[in-house]
């Protein structure tokens, strides 16, 4: 009986459950009744409404639950402490309505619309009225939906601006993102920050998401004015900034973080080296081949990724790059057995060469890491160089090194099972993503080793062929802690490893795509049996 077991011990499980769940046990007998009602079991609640739950949980329920003479207290008690709402796919009013309710609890903190659809002024204006403590506040391709009871047609940009003139914020969030958002431009964003009724709003923001909006230098400028405590922009693909922006954001003394992703047009960024505290640059995905400046920032940073970028950085050879605690050259042509030599990077903690094919030998790359006594991140997918020969090098130069590690990312690289039983010959108890995606020398042998990977949440093993049911029942019985696995295009895997999945009771995601002899009905009973599994990608097998 659980009520048997030791008061700590049912406190924790009770932790475990999710909201229903907690209003259902307590009302099974007095003793839970009065365990709910003294514990605090609400207080880091994450509430996540979605069309398919408004089609379950309606207003009428909802209203039963509120004042059934057991359950309502403890719903009550759910509502004032939940701090976090995620609201998805929302287009009908009847969800609104559900979602009023909802928003009675007074203590919600973050508050995210994904995809939504059919919200309108007034609704967000009583949702932004009824929650004085709010903080964050995030629109992930959303605002583009933002309708006025459809009396506007299509026209978005129309839409949008109506609403941001009647926003009133009444707790100051600190977060606004508006990602994904296409139809933001210079005017919505002039409605939002202009003062309502006298008064400045979003004085206190810190965090600014605009990517792949259309805002313009213009926009940039008047963040800058009205704005003063950004610490972090995003303006990833926002393709119509130019460097002149650049000028504004000099002005912004307490940016951390900065995102110019995709954008095209920035190739000088010496007014950013004016930024005492900016120590994260992004430039990723950018096609410009010499970004002025960039040598003077190094220094100062703490993290600089260019990703896909061929930009030159041979100026980290001789430039001071002690401070450097990330780097991320993925897909970089810069990167190469030469400029590795000339490297030097003594206080790194996270490293990510995804496809840097340029690497031949990896001798110099043996070098580097076997002094990076602080890594806890290392990502060379797609590497076909660096095989047994490469780690048994690192491994005789620094015995340790794999042991620190906490993310390991070796996908579509030369590894097999004789490389997994050399990387973790001295044990991996702080590795807690392991990818190994493409790298077809990997059987069940080699999944019988990863199971003494006990700490391991994260593993992506799609497109080994030869593995089989065995070697998932040796990693599902062993990885007690195993929350997100992939085994899409292992041909071998059939119902029987998706049964052995039933042990894995934290498992949240499951991505099994182009696994042949893997049915719908073995899918249906495995969520069935993991109340915590979301996500399931699947092929639907037509008999």
């Amino acid at each position: 009986m659980l009520q048997d077991l030791p008061y700590e011990i049912q406190c924790h499980i009770l932790k475990k459950c999710k909201p229903i769940d907690l209003v259902t046990i307590s009302s099974t007998c007095r003793h839970f009744f009065n365990l709910c009602r003294k514990e605090n079991l609400f207080v880091n609640l994450r509430i996540t409404l979605s069309s398919k739950a408004s089609q379950l949980l309606n207003a009428s329920v909802i209203d039963y639950m509120c004042n059934h003479e057991t359950l309502a207290p403890f719903y009550h008690k759910l509502l004032k402490q939940c701090k976090t709402l995620n609201i998805y796919y929302m287009k009908e009013s009847t969800t609104q309505e559900v979602l009023k309710i909802f928003l009675k609890g007074p203590n919600l903190v973050k508050l995210s619309f994904y995809d939504c659809m059919g919200i309108t002024s007034s609704f967000l204006q009583t949702v932004l009225q009824s929650l004085p403590m709010l903080s964050e506040i995030s629109f992930v391709r959303s605002l583009k939906f933002l309708a006025e009871e459809n009396t506007l047609g299509n026209c978005h940009d129309v839409m949008a601006l109506k609403i941001m003139k009647k926003i009133r914020f009444y707790s100051e969030p600190s977060v606004l993102s508006f990602e994904g958002c296409y139809n933001i431009t210079d005017e919505i964003l002039t409605a939002l920050y202009s003062p309502l009724d006298g008064k400045q709003r979003l004085e206190s923001l810190s965090d600014l998401n605009l990517s792949n909006s259309k805002v313009s230098d213009y926009s940039i400028s008047s963040i800058q004015k009205c704005f003063k405590l950004i610490r972090v922009l995003i303006l990833e693909n926002c393709v119509n900034l130019t460097n002149t922006c650049l000028k504004s954001i000099s002005q912004m003394i307490h940016l951390h973080t900065i995102s110019l992703e995709g954008i095209n047009s920035i190739n000088n960024v010496k007014n950013l080296c004016n930024l005492d505290h900016l120590k994260v640059v992004n430039i990723s995905q950018t096609s410009v081949k010499s970004l002025q400046g960039l040598e003077d920032l190094v220094p100062n940073l703490d993290s600089i990724c260019a990703a896909s970028c061929p930009v030159d950085l041979s100026f980290l050879s001789y430039n001071n790059t002690d401070a450097l605690k990330e780097i991320d050259f993925s897909n970089s042509s810069y990167v190469s057995d030469n400029f590795l030599s000339a490297l030097s990077v003594p206080n790194l903690k996270r490293l990510r060469f995804r496809g840097c094919t340029e690497i031949r030998h990896g001798t110099t790359f043996v070098d580097i890491l076997s002094k990076s006594f602080l890594l806890t991140e290392l990502s060379i997918d797609w590497i076909k160089s660096l095989n047994l020969e490469f780690h048994s090098a690192v491994i005789e130069k620094s015995p340790y090194f794999y042991w620190r590690l906490q993310i390991l990312s070796l996908s579509h690289s030369n590894v097999g099972d004789e490389v997994l039983k050399t990387i973790s010959q001295n044990g991996l108890p702080f590795l807690k993503t392991l990818s190994l995606g493409g790298c077809r020398n990997i059987s069940d042998n080699g999944l019988a080793i990863i199971s003494h990977m006990t700490a391991i949440a994260s593993l992506d093993v799609s497109h080994l062929n030869l593995i089989t049911d065995d070697g998932i029942g040796t990693i599902s019985g062993a990885l007690h802690r195993l929350e997100m696995l992939i085994v899409k295009g292992c041909v071998l895997l059939t119902d029987v490893s998706i049964c052995s999945l039933t042990r894995c009771r934290r498992l949240k995601y499951l991505d099994c795509m182009q696994c042949k002899y893997i049915s719908n009905e073995a899918i249906v009973a495995l969520k069935s049996e993991l109340p915590r599994l979301g996500t399931v990608k699947y092929t639907t097998r037509i008999i």
